[in-house]
């Protein structure tokens, strides 16, 4: 399973590897404090919120949806409905023996509506970048799948939101326009997550409404993003 998304991982879990990530991906690393304090091994009930200084984290619902689905190229260009940079359907792909994706890095195309079977399963996730053009931060995947963890507004709550669409959904499911909320707790074969991190130099055009300087990374993307409401650009 190299190279694709983790499944079954609740947002417990991805604030986990936050923690461990934060704290030198280790052997010996803490899971537990860093980005995010759990305490007494907590798996359920609400989710904190981010501490600050966190060098990753899950990133929130603005964050996540501008890295997918923003055009870029300036304030107020708008965004696509899928995160292929298109506005129409995506196909879905299909995938060889061991998963791996039939449309490449291009096109508009996506992991969705159980086109990929192998490992003798109807449906699965497939290699991160073989499923169509990245988003136009250079984000893989973001449309279909997996649907991924986000913070929603970043406050502490017992809901986390999913965006993005998985393996199994429809086209509908992984648009723009698509996206719920579930207890932190849940999992799923169809849920993983991307983690945001702060990078220098990413070259993003734009300045965020705020007047802040610090620019995201989406972690494995090697995209720059800003913390901007999708609507307010």
């Amino acid at each position: 399973m190299g190279d694709k998304p983790v499944n079954y991982v609740s947002w417990f879990d991805a604030a986990r590897v936050s923690n461990w990530l934060m704290n030198g991906a280790t052997s010996s690393s803490s899971t537990e404090a860093g980005a995010y304090t759990l305490v007494g091994g907590q798996t359920t009930g609400t989710a904190p919120a981010v501490n600050p200084g966190a060098t990753f984290y899950v990133p929130t619902d603005d964050q996540w949806y501008k890295a997918a689905y923003y055009k870029g190229g300036g304030t107020s260009a708008g965004y696509w409905n899928y995160a292929t940079q298109n506005d129409s359907d995506p196909t879905a792909v299909t995938a060889g023996s061991t998963g791996i994706g039939s449309a490449g890095s291009t096109g508009n195309f996506a992991n969705f509506d159980r086109g990929a079977v192998w490992n003798s399963e109807n449906g699965n996730v497939t290699t991160a970048g073989t499923n169509g053009r990245a988003s136009a931060y250079g984000a893989f995947d973001m449309s279909g799948n997996v649907s991924e963890w986000n913070d929603l507004t970043g406050a502490p709550g017992l809901s986390r939101g999913l965006l993005g669409g998985g393996w199994n959904g429809l086209a509908s499911n992984v648009s723009s326009s698509a996206g719920y909320s579930n207890v932190p707790s849940g999992e799923g074969d169809f849920i993983g997550f991307h983690l945001a991190s702060p990078v220098s130099g990413s070259g993003v055009p734009e300045i965020d409404p705020n007047g802040l300087s610090a620019v995201l990374g989406l972690l494995a993307a090697g995209l720059g993003l800003l913390e901007r409401r999708r609507y307010g650009c």
